[in-house]
């Protein structure tokens, strides 16, 4: 996976989130599921990030 690979898409999984923001799955998992960055989980098991929600966070914004 190669971060070039991720400037179109809106929605991003939890191992492109760790590759964008350099953090690992486990704080990735814990900001998803206490709703410090925006993320669903429609299935019940794959959590799913807004991307721009994620740059955001990472902005301060």
């Amino acid at each position: 996976m190669d971060i070039r690979d991720l400037k179109h898409k809106e929605v991003i999984t939890v191992d492109e989130a760790c590759l964008i923001t350099g953090l690992g799955k486990r704080t990735m998992r814990a900001l998803a599921t206490s709703g410090k960055i925006p993320a669903h989980k429609p299935n019940g098991r794959h959590i799913y990030i807004d991307k721009q929600g994620l740059i955001d966070w990472m902005l301060g914004r």
